[in-house]
C-alpha cells in the first residue's frame, strides 16, 4: 500500500469521538468503483476501539495530571503516526520546535493540516471545521475553543475556520420517515460481464419502491472531456437500462467513479483538468447532455474521487472549479435534467468540496456511509490487522458531523446502504468478533470471485448452504456472521431498517443502496438465489 506523503497521509481527524485516519490505496469498488476489487481509501477508528487520538492530545496536552506541554510521542522506529515531525525530544507536532533544523529527526518537510504551520501558513478547514492550536482540523472542545482549558494558552486558530461548536440544526425523530422522499440504486453495468454467475441485467432489477436508478459508471475522454461508455458492452445496456424509467422512477447515468482516477489510468487527472477551463466545462456540459438525450438518461450523478487530493490527479484548484461546474451545469441544464454528487464519508477527501456552494445547483448529495474498514487497515499503523466493521453507524456518525459544520440542508443528503459486506480471515478462529485480529481478507464469493467481500445474494446463500446463525451487533446496527476461520460483516434488513431510523432522525431526504445488482433479480447463480431485498425495497416496509 502506498501512503501520501510516505508514512504521513495518515490523517488524524477529531471528528466528535472518532480518527479518522486515511491513505491513498485502492479500495474495494462499492460505492464508486465498477466492481468490489479496487480497495477505497478511508478507515475510521471508533472511540470504543482505542483511546482517540483526540483523547490521546487532550490528555497529554492537560486535561488530565499530566503536563499539559506534554506532546504525543513519537513511535518506536522514529517516525509519527499522524505523518508530523519528531524532534530530538521524541515528541510529534509542526512548526519550528518539531520541524525546525536541529530540533527535526523525521518527516521534516511536513506541514500542518491547518492554520499557520500549514503550506504557505493558509491552509483553512475545509466544511468550516474548527483549526485546532496542534493544526489539525476537528469538531469538538479540543480544537474550537481550547486544547487546554486548565491554561486557556491552546486556543483555536482564528481564521482558519470555525471556532465555535456546531451542532446539527435540527432532528426530525427516529422513524420520522424523512429518508423515504428518495430511494436510489446504483446498478453495475459491468456485472454483465465481469462476474463468474449471477449476471443482473437492467431487465432482471427489481425496481419495485425505488424513485431513481443510477447507471454506473459513464467515461470521460482524456482529451476531448467528451463523455463516453465506460466499455463498448455498456451501450447496449443503456436504453434496457433506461426504458426502466415510469412516472415514479428515473434513470440517470453515473459518471467517474473509484477506478476512473486510478494513477494507472489515463483518465488519472481528467476532472481536474476538465474543470480548469470555463471551455473545457463547456465541452463536457455540450457532450453529457447529448449523451442523455441519445440514451434516454434524465440525469446525472457526479462521481469525482477525489478533488484536490494529488494522488487522484487532483490540483488545489479543484474546489473551487468543481462549484463552477456545477452551477455552469445548472445553468445549461434548468430543470431538464437532474444533478446530484457523490460525497466521500471521511473528511480528508470530503473537506474538498465546497458542498455548501454547490448546494443550490444540485437536486442532493450522496453520503456513501460504508467502505470505513478493510483487510487494507493492516497496513495502517494505527489502526493494524484488526476486525472492524465497514459501515458501523458509530463511526458513521461522527463523519457526518462535517456537513453540519458545513450547514448542508440533511434533507438534500441522501444516505449510503451497502448491499454487500466486508471479511477477513480470521488469525485465530476462536476468537471471532470485533476487535479480534485477522490475518488476510475473507474468502471470495463464487460469483463476485473477489478476496474480501460478498455480495448480499452470496451471503444469503452461505448463509443457507452452511445452516449458519448470523449475529446482529445492535450497536454497530449490522451483522456479524462467522465460519471456520472466517468472518463477515454486511447489512441486511434489519440492520438497514435501523440506520433507516437513524438517518430519519437526522432528517436525511433519502436512501442511496450500492449496488442493486448485488441483490436485484433473478441472475444466473444455479441455485434460485433469495428472493430480492423487498426490505429495503418496498416503500411499506420503508414506512415502518
Amino acid at each position: 500500500m502506498v501512503l501520501p506523503h510516505g508514512l504521513g497521509l495518515l490523517l488524524i481527524t477529531l471528528l466528535g469521538g472518532s480518527v479518522t485516519v486515511t491513505s491513498a490505496s485502492s479500495s474495494p469498488g462499492p460505492p464508486r468503483s465498477g466492481d468490489p476489487t479496487h480497495q477505497r481509501p478511508q478507515f475510521n477508528v471508533a472511540a470504543r476501539d482505542v483511546e482517540t487520538w483526540e483523547e490521546s492530545n487532550a490528555r497529554l496536552l492537560g486535561r488530565s495530571l499530566l503536563d499539559r506541554r506534554d506532546a504525543t510521542p513519537c513511535l518506536a522506529d522514529g517516525t509519527c503516526a499522524d505523518g508530523s515531525c519528531c524532534n530530538t525530544k521524541g515528541t510529534c507536532g509542526y512548526g519550528p520546535e518539531n520541524c525546525g533544523k536541529g530540533n527535526c529527526t523525521s518527516n521534516c518537510d511536513a506541514t500542518a493540516m491547518c492554520g499557520k504551520y500549514s503550506e504557505g501558513g493558509a491552509v483553512k478547514c475545509g466544511m468550516n471545521l474548527c483549526c485546532g492550536w496542534s493544526g489539525w482540523c476537528g469538531t469538538t472542545e479540543t480544537f474550537c475553543i481550547n486544547a487546554d482549558p486548565k491554561w486557556n494558552d491552546l486556543p483555536c486558530q482564528e481564521g482558519f475556520g470555525s471556532c465555535e461548536i456546531k451542532q446539527q440544526a435540527r432532528t426530525c425523530g427516529v422513524g420520522s420517515g424523512s429518508t423515504n422522499g428518495r430511494t436510489i440504486g446504483y446498478y453495475q453495468g459491468s456485472n454483465t460481464r465481469d462476474r463468474l454467475c449471477n449476471h443482473i441485467a437492467p431487465r432482471d432489477i427489481v425496481s419495485t419502491g425505488y424513485t431513481h436508478l443510477y447507471f454506473a459508471f459513464a467515461s470521460m475522454d482524456p482529451s476531448t472531456f467528451a463523455v463516453t461508455p465506460a466499455d463498448p458492452q455498456d451501450v447496449a445496456l443503456y436504453t434496457e437500462f433506461t426504458a426502466l424509467k415510469s412516472r415514479g422512477l428515473q434513470t440517470w447515468i453515473a459518471v467517474g467513479g473509484y477506478d476512473f482516477s486510478d494513477a494507472d489510468k489515463a483518465t488519472h487527472g481528467t476532472w481536474s483538468k476538465m474543470t480548469s477551463t470555463a471551455s473545457n466545462r463547456a465541452a463536457f456540459i455540450s457532450s453529457l447532455k447529448t449523451f442523455m438525450t441519445t440514451y434516454g438518461f434524465q440525469g446525472v450523478d457526479i462521481d469525482w474521487e477525489y478533488p484536490v487530493a494529488k494522488e487522484r490527479g487532483g490540483s488545489p484548484e479543484d474546489t473551487a472549479n468543481l462549484v463552477l461546474l456545477v452551477k455552469e451545469m445548472r445553468a445549461s441544464f434548468g430543470s431538464a435534467f437532474g444533478i446530484s454528487m457523490a460525497l466521500a464519508p471521511d473528511y480528508w477527501y470530503m473537506r474538498h468540496f465546497d458542498a455548501k456552494s454547490m448546494e443550490s445547483s444540485l437536486d442532493f448529495f450522496g453520503f456513501m456511509a460504508y467502505d470505513l474498514h478493510g483487510f487494507w487497515d493492516a497496513d495502517v499503523k494505527t489502526l493494524g490487522s484488526v476486525v472492524r466493521g465497514q459501515a458501523d453507524i458509530r463511526e458513521i456518525a461522527n463523519n457526518t458531523v462535517p456537513l453540519w459544520f458545513a450547514e448542508i440542508d440533511p434533507t438534500k443528503i441522501n444516505f449510503g446502504v451497502a448491499l454487500y459486506g466486508r471479511g477477513y480471515t480470521l488469525k485465530d478462529k476462536t476468537c471471532n468478533t470485533m476487535n479480534c485480529q485477522f490475518s488476510g481478507p475473507s474468502e471470495p464469493g463464487v460469483c463476485t470471485n473477489s478476496d474480501g467481500v460478498m455480495s448480499l445474494v452470496e451471503i444469503q446463500q452461505l448463509i443457507k448452504d452452511k445452516g449458519l446463525t448470523p449475529k446482529y451487533n445492535a450497536d454497530a446496527m449490522m451483522k456479524e456472521l462467522t465460519w471456520d476461520d472466517q468472518w463477515i460483516g454486511y447489512d441486511d434488513a434489519d440492520t438497514i431498517k435501523a440506520k433507516k431510523a437513524w438517518a430519519d432522525n437526522q432528517c436525511f431526504g433519502g436512501t442511496m443502496a450500492w449496488s442493486i445488482d448485488f441483490n436485484s433479480g433473478n441472475g444466473e447463480y444455479g441455485t434460485p438465489p433469495p428472493p430480492p431485498f423487498v426490505s429495503f425495497c418496498l416503500r411499506p416496509i420503508l414506512l415502518t
